[in-house]
């Protein structure tokens, strides 16, 4: 699950945040800001402290940010998000994957989508990127993903804005505002859980394997989650264990069922159903299908 950002002009984003989505989706992330008429991109960086150094330093600008968890492509510099296009007069972010034919090998399904529809589309036959029957048609494209495009000056246009979530956050001499996330995964680490739940201690389920406490937590609402709470989907798979102590296995296709570790967390019957019917609507991989039904959850 990749993370798209969009900050406007004047705010910071906690430091926690940024770092929680550079280890929760690990395969590159970029920036870009405006300043001076220009958009400026970064992208690649291979260390959160070479990342964070160039936010720090144009965090007073409109930015985009994004952190990729690769589906199509390599994993790559050129396959980080952003991607500049219209002659370097906007940026665009996604969070989902794109069921486009990717035909140029080793890149990515919004690396395509941008350079064989959207830059043909508005640089050679002049569509505005606010035209009404544009944007129609990149949500018709997009499904329930997510895409944030950004002009020179900064203005950002957010395909279905609805499905992700503006949190509060502050600037330089106390300036308040709110920081666009396309999903909840800056939230949790590399060492939480999957960005589908909240980070947990010692919460279980009493259906797992193992459990002496034999209790289900309650689940809570976006607004009070935060660490040591259970969002009812699970923990990461790489932190579970079994009664003996060894690392859980994750089940196969011909394993795979109620009580088993799947790669999304245990067994769950209905989201399942979700993935195979994306898998035969889209002729999806699992990899991709899986990716696909939690990113529009």
């Amino acid at each position: 699950m990749c993370l798209a950002v969009y900050k406007p002009a004047g705010l910071d984003i906690p430091r926690i945040n940024l770092q929680n989505a550079y280890e929760s989706n690990s395969d590159g992330c970029g920036l870009c800001w405006a300043a001076d008429g220009e958009l400026h991109v970064e992208k690649g960086m291979l260390t959160f402290e070479n990342f964070y150094a160039i936010y720090e330093a144009h965090k007073d600008y409109s930015m985009l940010i994004h952190f990729r968890k690769s589906t199509h492509g390599k994993k790559d510099a050129e396959n980080c998000h952003p991607f500049l296009f219209n002659k370097g007069q906007l940026a665009l972010i996604h969070n989902g994957v794109i069921p486009i034919k990717c035909s140029e090998d080793g890149y990515s399904d919004t690396w395509h989508f941008v350079n064989k529809v959207m830059d043909p589309m508005v640089t050679e036959h002049g569509v505005p990127i606010y035209d009404q029957a544009l944007s129609w048609f990149i949500r018709m494209a997009i499904g329930s993903d997510k895409v944030v495009v950004m002009n020179i000056k900064g203005e950002a246009m957010i395909f279905n804005e609805e499905k992700g979530n503006w949190e509060e956050t502050g600037g330089a001499d106390g300036k308040k505002g709110k920081v666009w996330y396309s999903n909840f995964s800056f939230r949790f680490g590399s060492n939480r859980t999957t960005g589908y739940g909240c980070t947990n201690n010692n919460y279980t389920q009493s259906h797992l394997p193992g459990n002496s406490r034999n209790t289900v937590r309650p689940e809570i609402d976006d607004d009070t989650c935060g660490a040591g709470d259970w969002d009812g989907y699970g923990y990461h798979a790489s932190q579970l264990r079994s009664a003996a102590n060894t690392p859980l296995e994750i089940a196969d296709d011909k394993t795979r069922g109620p009580g088993k570790m799947t790669e999304y967390g245990w067994y769950d019957g209905e989201i399942e159903d979700e993935i195979e019917g994306a898998k035969k609507r889209m002729g999806m991989s699992r990899e991709d299908a899986i990716i696909h039904v939690f990113n529009n959850a």
